[in-house]
């Protein structure tokens, strides 16, 4: 049935001060712009009253995984980036509220009575991790299956240690493991076990295997090329075996992106090898990436190419990559992205000296493993997080298990 929660301690006088800050707007823009709709004002309300076994209520009944989404949300997109104290520069800071409940409070782990039902999960990523919570809470029997050693998904192998400390992601195992649930790890699904098997064995199965195709842009990865998730993995789980590989190439190590995956692999690049160049074909106020992560790198000392793109590479006779060609770009009309579009300038090429280049130009869901079409799911099998929209961000893939559980619980 769970553990019974015991508060024993009190938020700090930091925390309170943060929730005294709330002017409580009638139309709150940071529960709008929030993809769990977190109910910002009504939590900092119950710790201005002392209530804070309340606020913690509240937050996780919204957002199982608070410990995650401090971190790693875009807030300045996101809650702190719209409330209205910020025209003045000076929002309220929640994500120091949550992180604080997080730390503070126990996460609720009573689960109803077993219900009969059974569920596999394909991924241990956020969205499935979401997804498990709420229905353990209603009596399922939930399996997790996961090819890699461990849960997170992209969090725990893309993420690197400067930005997240992976030690969250073992007590949320604990936690759900504590309320029901059996890891199956280094299992790959539609090579070890295929979906139709979990579908006679398990009244419901979930494909949250999140986007792992990534855009090459029609470059050969190798010898100096390869693709930012590649990258990250490589340095973030078998740094052993490949830091020196990488130490070797001497040179700068460019990036090709703008996005928080290409910051990740420029911070990480810059840490671990010395050097590290960003390049982005629009301009600093069209990247796609945090604010956060851009100030960061700026900080560090990562240099970026703004309006310049990558037109080809260069390899030596023997196939290592030696040189890439950039050009300069000039931002025009707004496209269907909503930012400017973005256009060669003629006769603006140049050619700079390379042997590592990373791609980060983005990922989609790929399902060929899986071997099932995605357009024609059969009965009884879903799609949960980044694979099921594309990829987007922590408090999406959270909200995405939250909500499908509502789905599956209803039936």
């Amino acid at each position: 049935m769970g553990r019974k929660i015991e508060y024993d301690t009190t938020m700090t006088e930091l925390n309170l001060s943060i929730a005294a800050k709330c002017l409580h707007c009638q139309s709150p823009r940071c529960v709008a712009s929030c993809p769990l709709q977190n109910r910002i004002p009504e939590i900092l309300s119950f710790l201005k009253e002392g209530k804070e076994e309340e606020a913690a209520k509240l937050l996780y009944a919204q957002n199982p995984f608070p410990e995650l989404t401090a971190p790693l949300c875009d807030h300045d997109r996101q809650c702190r980036g719209n409330c209205v104290l910020n025209a003045k520069g000076n929002p309220v800071d929640f994500p120091s509220v949550e992180k604080e409940i997080a730390s503070t409070y126990p996460r609720p782990l009573a689960t109803k009575p077993k219900n009969g039902k059974s569920i596999a999960l394909v991924g241990a990523g956020p969205a499935n991790l979401s997804l498990g919570y709420y229905l353990l809470q209603e009596g399922y029997e939930v399996a997790y299956f996961e090819k890699e050693k461990g849960i997170g998904g992209a969090i725990r192998s893309g993420i690197p240690a400067l930005r997240f400390h992976k030690s969250p992601l073992f007590k949320i195992q604990e936690d759900l493991e504590k309320m029901g649930a059996v890891f199956h790890f280094q299992v790959t699904i539609g090579v070890d076990k295929t979906v139709e098997e979990l579908q006679r064995e398990f009244d419901d199965v979930v494909l949250g295997i999140g986007a792992e195709k990534e855009n090459l842009a029609s470059l050969a990865t190798g010898d100096g090329v390869e693709s930012g998730l590649v990258f990250l993995r490589r340095l973030n789980l078998e740094k052993g075996r490949y830091l020196n590989e990488y130490r070797a190439l001497k040179s700068d190590h460019f990036v090709w992106g703008g996005g928080n995956v290409a910051l990740d692999c420029a911070r990480l690049a810059k840490r671990l090898l010395g050097k590290a160049t960003i390049i982005y074909r629009r301009s600093e106020a069209e990247m796609p990436a945090s604010k956060e992560e851009i100030e960061a790198a700026k900080k560090e000392g990562i240099r970026f190419l703004f309006l310049e793109n990558i037109q080809n590479v260069k390899r030596d006779k023997n196939g290592k990559l030696a040189e890439i060609e950039t050009i300069q770009m000039e931002l025009g009309e707004v496209d269907a992205s909503g930012r400017p579009s973005c256009h060669e300038i003629p006769g603006s090429v140049s050619t700079r000296p390379c042997t590592h280049l990373i791609l980060c130009l983005g990922e989609k869901p790929t399902f060929e493993t899986l071997k099932v079409d995605p357009n024609a799911l059969p009965k009884h099998v879903y799609l949960n997080g980044d694979c099921a929209y594309g990829a987007k961000n922590i408090a999406k893939a959270i909200a995405s298990g939250r909500e499908l559980a509502k789905t599956i619980s209803a039936k």
